[in-house]
């Protein structure tokens, strides 16, 4: 069964809507690396041989036997490229995504409206420009439906598109999430990002430590970073305290939920006359 036959099943088994697209991982067999790395070491000296015999100074043997390894590289990669293997693929539908993989046994999927997390990993590739890659979109959902796994799924790396998957999630569940978050905090609980917690009487940095006060909090500024084709967003949120220490930060990347903070946290200073330094995305 193809990846697009299979998609198709699940999407309508699970529910899913119709699909959007499908992004397929395949495995390169080692022939297939050996003739491209052969092959472009046999090109490279097939060039430099040719020059010289050129000028005068080449010897035909040599540059008869690179080109006949030239062709077995070309024959390697040929055969190589028809044993790739599907090693599994991920789709997107309009009401969720679906991920398989061929170590695992089965499909694993989620639908939009029942995700209550979205943790987002990513790396600074340019501190200069500050551009940063995703190295993973991680979806939570925690529904009882048939069908559906609760936990974490699908968890998504580079190569299976996190940035879409991120720009999706932000579109999709985000709106929802921020308003969860607002709602809780204006009601007096605590909005909760994994250990971050933001009540009324202050901004708790980690699960075993004390709230900062909003008095005792400045400012708040926001360093935005922009991903790989996943838009821009917040990387980290920088607390500027009256007490010590003075300066303190959240960071963003792993944080459950952390991509939605700086929205819940910008309502939240307002109410308390606390400025906010940068750009809310």
């Amino acid at each position: 069964m193809t990846p697009e036959q299979a998609s198709a099943h699940v999407g309508r088994d699970l529910q899913l809507g119709y699909r959007l697209g499908i992004e397929r991982w395949r495995s390169n067999p080692a022939m297939l690396v050996s003739g491209w790395l052969l092959g472009v070491a046999a090109a490279l000296g097939l060039f430099i041989v040719g020059t010289d015999n050129h000028a005068g100074g080449g010897q035909p043997d040599i540059l008869g036997g690179l080109a006949a390894v030239l062709l077995a590289c070309a024959v390697m990669i040929a055969v190589g490229l028809r044993r790739r293997v599907v090693r599994g693929w991920l789709a997107r539908y309009q009401d969720g995504y679906a991920q398989m993989l061929a170590t695992d046994p089965g499909p694993r999927a989620v639908r939009w409206v029942t995700v209550a997390e979205v943790t987002v990993t990513f790396r600074t590739t340019s501190t200069y420009t500050g551009q940063a890659t995703t190295t993973s979109t991680h979806l939570h959902s925690f529904s009882a439906r048939p069908g559906i796994a609760g936990g974490p799924a699908p968890e998504v790396g580079p190569r299976w598109g996190s940035w879409r998957l991120l720009k999706d999630a932000r579109r999709v569940v985000g709106p929802r999430l921020v308003n969860d978050a607002v709602d809780a905090y204006d009601a007096g609980r605590p909005a909760a990002f994994g250990p971050v917690r933001i009540g009324k009487g202050g901004v708790t940095l980690s699960a075993a430590g004390a709230p900062v006060p909003w008095p005792d909090i400045r400012s708040v500024r926001l360093r935005t970073v922009d991903l790989a084709r996943g838009g821009r967003v917040v990387r980290a949120v920088h607390l500027s305290c009256r007490a010590r220490p003075a300066h303190r930060v959240i960071e963003v990347s792993g944080l459950p939920n952390g991509i939605f903070l700086p929205r819940v946290i910008a309502h939240a200073a307002a109410q308390h006359g606390v400025p906010v330094k940068g750009r809310v995305t």
